[in-house]
């Protein structure tokens, strides 16, 4: 997802973050919040870890019950929030932990009006410096 959210698991069990993680924790995948949900509903949702979200007794009832529902999963040191379905959740150790989902991109913020006019400012500027060629 970023270059210290490495979303995996391992052949059974659940998810961890693989760049600061050896297996599932606690807390794991660390740096993330997760909800139910999409981020259109950002306001309203309720941010928790992965585990206390999905874990056999909650409402969705083990990892194998989160394919085809819409999550919203925050990178917490990123302030990022990403929309995220699992498609598929591999079951027992035959699976090798296999899972799969999608997700929607981090926005690209728009730069600023006043940095656009720098830039083509400076490559007018450089434009201009450039020696001319005689034929």
């Amino acid at each position: 997802m970023t270059d210290s959210i490495w979303i995996t698991r391992s052949n059974t069990r659940g998810l961890f973050n693989a760049a600061s993680e050896g297996s599932q924790g606690p807390t794991s995948p660390a740096g993330t919040l997760w909800a139910v949900g999409t981020t259109a509903d950002l306001p309203s949702l309720e941010f928790k870890t992965w585990l206390e979200l999905i874990e056999p007794g909650s409402a969705i009832n083990g990892p194998p019950n989160s394919v085809g529902l819409d999550f919203v999963v925050q990178l917490v040191d990123e302030q990022i929030y990403l929309d995220l379905r699992f498609t598929s959740w591999g079951e027992g150790s035959s699976s090798g932990g296999g899972f799969s989902y999608v997700r929607s991109t981090a926005a690209i913020p728009e730069p600023a009006t006043g940095s656009i006019a720098l830039v083509a400012l400076l490559a007018i500027s450089a434009r201009r410096g450039r020696p001319t060629r005689q034929l």
